[in-house]
């Protein structure tokens, strides 16, 4: 989400994303087995749009989606599932 203030003009938004296609083996030891990626898929959202009379999108590019499935290592972890905690939704209300 981007927040508006009153006097912005011009605001631009470029997001990149991946997620992975993850597959679990069955094994004698339901224990020893651990996901393995077997695709990794790449997409991104990108525009700009500024303000005058009304708010008009000036630039947009076109979606391209790409789908790797060669050489796919494992996804990078920023943390361990332990490290997180559970976090309350914020009371305050969003600016839209």
């Amino acid at each position: 989400m981007t927040n508006l203030t009153s006097l912005d003009k011009v605001v631009a938004v470029n997001d990149k994303f991946s997620y992975y296609l993850m597959f679990e083996p069955e094994t004698a030891r339901p224990e020893d087995a651990i996901w393995v990626p077997i695709a990794k898929a790449t997409w991104f959202w990108k525009a700009a749009a500024e303000h005058g009379e009304k708010w008009t999108v000036r630039k947009a590019s076109k979606m391209e989606p790409a789908v790797e499935l060669t050489k796919v290592g494992f996804p990078p972890y920023e943390s361990n599932a332990s490290d997180n905690e559970w976090q309350e939704a914020s009371q305050s209300p969003q600016a839209f």
